[in-house]
């Protein structure tokens, strides 16, 4: 399975969102921002950022799905063991979510308490 395919699948699944949805998935899971910091960057209740972030994980996990229906061993490939955030500092802000990038885990999966 190449890597390189599964990030395209990821970007393709990430531009499909709907803009709120992709704003708060970028700015939860991929800049590391909590989930009250993303409601009021994007003026809705935390509630809702939660939600937005869950449907984005889903959308992207079924777009692995249909690509990759046994993933690896015969296993589903879920999108945690995927994504990995890389930034510098603190997390990357509105005008800097450019230097955020999506990359390949290869080590063993971290967990992540703000995950939904």
């Amino acid at each position: 399975m190449c890597a390189g395919r599964r990030l395209d699948i990821i970007a393709s699944a990430v531009d499909e969102l709907p803009a709120r949805y992709r704003e708060a998935f970028l700015l939860q899971v991929v800049c590391g921002w909590t989930f009250e910091a993303v409601s009021r960057e994007i003026g809705i209740s935390e509630r809702m950022a939660k939600v937005y972030v869950a449907r984005a994980l889903m959308h992207i996990q079924h777009r692995l799905d249909a690509e990759f229906p046994v993933g690896v061993g015969g296993r589903r490939l879920p999108i945690s063991s995927v994504l990995h955030t890389a930034h510098e500092g603190r997390g990357c802000g509105v005008g800097q979510r450019g230097g955020a990038t999506i990359e390949i885990r290869t080590g063993p999966r971290k967990s992540r308490s703000t995950m939904p």
